[in-house]
């Protein structure tokens, strides 16, 4: 699950990733960026609270240009 969200699960001890874990699914559940989608909007410096939808909505626009 980590490796699917560009997380290395080496880097990281047991309690470290399940905390981690636990995160993503409290994300998914309110609807928030994943990790990938996040470090991708701070580069290009979009850095307001988004909800998934929006923020695929920006990253379809920043892929496609």
């Amino acid at each position: 699950m980590l490796m699917k969200q560009k997380i290395n699960p080496d880097t990281l001890s047991y309690s470290q990733s399940k905390q981690l874990i636990g995160e993503i699914f409290r994300r998914w559940d309110r609807k928030l960026p994943t990790y990938g989608q996040e470090r991708v909007l701070k580069r290009k410096t979009i850095c307001a609270p988004l909800r998934m939808s929006e923020a695929k909505k920006y990253l379809d626009r920043i892929f496609s240009a």
